[in-house]
């Protein structure tokens, strides 16, 4: 795909499970004063998407700023507002980030901020394998 794709396709959407998955393992990391970037890149490198790792780390440092809180993540029978907030922006259900709970103001200064790390995990993510 190309960086003119239509975001909107399924292509570009991310698995709800892989989103709980790094966002817990994020913050695991967070919680225990640990660097986030390497436990991230667990996540992602089996995949083949290590060059993911960077941009889900601003998104969710982004998140958690635009939250003014540490972010929450439940069950899988259970999740939480910032689980599916987040499911949400990389699912691409909505095409803005303000309503989703996180940043809810038109005014949210970090919401461009927000749109941007996503667009850069979904341009990443369906890059062509054999590209980078």
């Amino acid at each position: 795909m190309n960086p003119s794709a239509d975001e909107t396709d399924p292509a570009y959407a991310l698995p709800d499970e892989l989103i709980a998955d790094a966002a817990k393992t994020w913050c695991s990391a967070r919680r225990l004063k640990q660097p986030s970037m390497p436990a991230l890149h667990q996540v992602f490198a089996p995949l083949g998407q290590d060059m993911v790792t960077a941009s889900f780390d601003s998104l969710l440092c982004l998140f958690e700023c635009a939250a003014g809180r540490p972010i929450l993540i439940g069950t899988p029978e259970e999740p939480s507002a910032d689980q599916l907030a987040l499911c949400a922006l990389l699912s691409r259900q909505t095409a803005r980030p303000s309503g989703r709970g996180f940043c809810d103001k038109s005014d949210c200064a970090l919401s461009s901020a927000i749109e941007c790390a996503a667009s850069s995990i979904f341009l990443l993510m369906a890059r062509p394998s054999d590209v980078m």
